[in-house]
């Protein structure tokens, strides 16, 4: 795993929040300040939509994403990888699964965020988000995965 510097982290989000109290961290400004909150040899280009990947981190590439954390039924919701030059849903889990990081970073907001103003930090090694284990069933709006470890 890589080094995550948490006071440092929490600091910068305090920042992020002194300045805009009311908009969570998501997106380019949640990379921004993970980046800056990392130890090590750090390669980030931001906003750059490396296939799987946001930054490298001594060598280990990094996913870093927002989400939802919906704390009643303990479930991380979250966006996964831009699949649409895929056509089925085998191409689409194949592509997935492929090596493009080697560690996901879920920085999720926790149920309806402008009423908790909390998030939670969730880490996955590649392994553990092996998608081609998940039985999909298409729905309105799109595909569902899941299995007996992942809703």
């Amino acid at each position: 795993m890589i080094d995550l510097n948490l006071a440092k982290f929490k600091k910068n989000l305090e920042l992020h929040h002194d300045l805009y109290p009311e908009i969570p961290l998501d997106n380019k400004l949640l990379e921004s300040i993970f980046e800056r909150s990392l130890f090590g040899n750090v390669q980030h280009d931001t906003g750059s939509h490396s296939i799987g990947y946001d930054l490298i981190v001594s060598n280990k590439k990094i996913s870093v994403k927002s989400g939802n954390y919906i704390s009643n039924k303990n479930a991380l919701v979250f966006s996964s990888h831009r699949t649409t030059s895929h056509n089925t849903i085998d191409e689409k889990v194949k592509f997935i699964d492929e090596n493009h990081f080697d560690y996901q970073y879920n920085f999720a907001k926790v149920d309806k965020w402008i009423k908790t103003k909390s998030y939670k930090l969730i880490v996955f090694k590649k392994e553990q988000l092996k998608v081609s284990d998940l039985k999909f069933e298409e729905n309105d709006s799109g595909w569902l995965g899941e299995n007996e470890n992942i809703r």
